[in-house]
This record gives C-alpha cells, structure tokens and sequence, in this order.
C-alpha cells in the first residue's frame, strides 16, 4: 500500500535573542530563522507554523511587515505577508504593546529540489524589535 499520510521530516527553529530592526530600513532576513528541506516527492505537503513576538517603540503609530519566504534554486517566492499595524498617542517614545504574530502555511512545492524557507523583517516607521520566533516546518507524504 501507498505511504499517503506520513510524517517524512520535522524541523524546528527557535530564536529567543532579540533581533532590533531600525526606522525604514529595507527588509532584512531574520537571523537564524532559516530552514531547508528537501520534499521527497512532488507530491509532498509541507507544513510550516511560525510564532513571532514583537515590541514597539513609537510615539505615534508603528507598522511593520513579517513575510515567509521560500527560495528554490536562487528564485524567491513570498509565500505570506503580515502587516501589523499598533497605534498610541502619547507622544512618548517608550516600549508598549507585545504583538504576537502566528501563522500557518501549507505549501505544495512540485518540486524535489531543496526549500529554504526564511523569515524577512520590514519596520515602516519606528524602531522595534522581534523578542521570540520560532519557525516550525514538517513534510508529509500525502
């Protein structure tokens, strides 16, 4: 019988250091938020599950962007993008309101080839900085 349904591999990656992210600087990587996987067969499901924690600094709104994204032999695709959006108005440039960001994907990668799956970091307006992530990610055979 077939092997349909079956866990093949299971990755997890934990960040608990800070990663700071300056006021409109360009969409970095996540440092240690990488993850490669090779699907045993095309038709191979692979499950990914991602918490991140983030604190704000701002005197009035903050908005930043969280994107998953794969890479396949050189090619970039994002896969799913978070805009959070928090918003005071005390005039104070202090650390106020954790945002807890989670989020599953399933992807269909067609493809045996290698995944790279990361996580990028765009602040838009003030300074912030992610305290927690962890990236999870499982290939079943289906």
């Amino acid at each position: 019988s077939g092997a349909g349904g079956k866990i093949l591999q299971t990755i997890i990656v934990q960040k608990t250091d800070t990663t700071s992210h300056a006021s409109g600087a360009a969409r970095n990587d996540i440092s240690g938020m990488t993850v490669n996987i090779t699907p045993s067969a095309t038709s191979s499901k692979i499950i990914i599950t991602g918490q991140m924690q983030v604190l704000a600094y701002a005197q009035q709104t903050v908005n930043f962007r969280i994107k998953l994204v794969k890479t396949v032999g050189g090619s970039d695709t994002d896969l799913q993008e978070f805009l959070i959006y928090n918003t005071h108005g005390s005039g104070q440039l202090y650390p106020y309101n954790y945002s807890e960001v989670t989020f599953p994907y399933i992807d269909s990668p067609n493809t045996t080839s290698e995944i790279l799956h990361l996580l990028h970091l765009q602040e838009l307006d003030y300074n912030m900085r992610a305290e927690q992530t962890l990236l999870v990610v499982v290939q079943l055979c289906v």
